[in-house]
């Protein structure tokens, strides 16, 4: 497939002609050239490779930019709301704030791309490539995010709520302070995820292979356990050598310390008899 070059000036020239009737192109390529703070808003770019480009700031909303490139090219807070950009490849390209809320995203590669404090709220990522990305302080909520190939990701301290997740692989990414609150876990890789301080109130979090070799925390262990001890008190189909076991003063005590224990009963049925 042959692409036609685009000098800078030639890039002028194009802005000026069609800044009426709307730009509409396929097929360019334009290496190392200033677009930086454009208005591009809904114009269409088909296949077209934007390499180590300057588009800083520039706004893209509801565009249509499905099939192209972006590599190693500068985006830092584009404006991307809304747009249609299905299998983009942003191959290590800068992404520092941009707006990326309702963006079609799937099968997108973001591998090695910088998106600290991006916002993809709600956008489709599904079947994306984000390999070894950077999403520090990133807004992902409710973010499709199924069967995403996630290895090696920062996600410290994003807000991951509601993300539909299932079936992705995250193994060995950095989910330290990260809220995963209300998001659908099912089927997920977390193998040798570091989740110190992670939030997992109300989601899925599946209990199969796919949940061990975990970095949880000491948070995340009174939550667990509080809902494995309930479940023993509450359950008829318990022995009483499991039962004696674990309903012990010290793993109650233990449990007790989960941050939503109040509101969801009390370990001590029956215990206060038993002693």
């Amino acid at each position: 497939m042959s692409f036609k070059k685009i000098t800078q000036k030639e890039w002028e020239k194009m802005i000026n002609e069609h800044k009426n009737d709307g730009l509409k192109f396929k097929n360019l390529s334009l290496t190392k050239l200033d677009l930086s703070k454009q208005d591009l808003s809904y114009s269409t770019f088909i296949n077209c490779r934007f390499i180590e480009c300057n588009m800083e700031g520039t706004d893209l909303r509801y565009s249509d930019i499905h099939e192209s490139h972006f590599d190693y090219s500068d985006l830092t807070e584009v404006n991307l709301e809304g747009a249609f950009a299905c299998t983009v490849d942003f191959y290590h390209t800068t992404l520092i704030g941009a707006n990326l809320k309702y963006a079609d995203l799937e099968s997108t590669d973001f591998t090695g791309a910088d998106l600290r404090h991006a916002d993809l709220s709600l956008s489709k990522l599904n079947q994306a490539h984000l390999n070894y990305a950077n999403f520090q302080k990133a807004k992902l909520a409710g973010a499709e995010m199924r069967t995403v190939s996630s290895r090696q990701v920062c996600y410290r301290d994003a807000n991951l709520e509601g993300a539909d997740l299932q079936h992705s692989d995250l193994m060995f990414s950095d989910l330290t302070n990260a809220s995963l609150k209300h998001a659908i876990m099912y089927a997920t890789l977390l193998y040798s995820c570091n989740m110190e301080g992670t939030d997992i109130d109300y989601s899925s979090l599946p209990v199969s292979c796919s949940t061990l070799g975990v970095h949880i925390d000491d948070r995340i262990v009174k939550q667990m356990l509080f809902h494995l001890i309930y479940n023993i008190i509450y359950s008829k189909n318990v022995s009483k050598e499991i039962r004696e076991l674990l309903y012990s003063e010290e793993i109650v005590k233990l449990a007790e310390g989960f941050h939503r224990a109040g509101e969801c009963g009390s370990l001590r049925y029956g215990k206060e008899d038993d002693e």
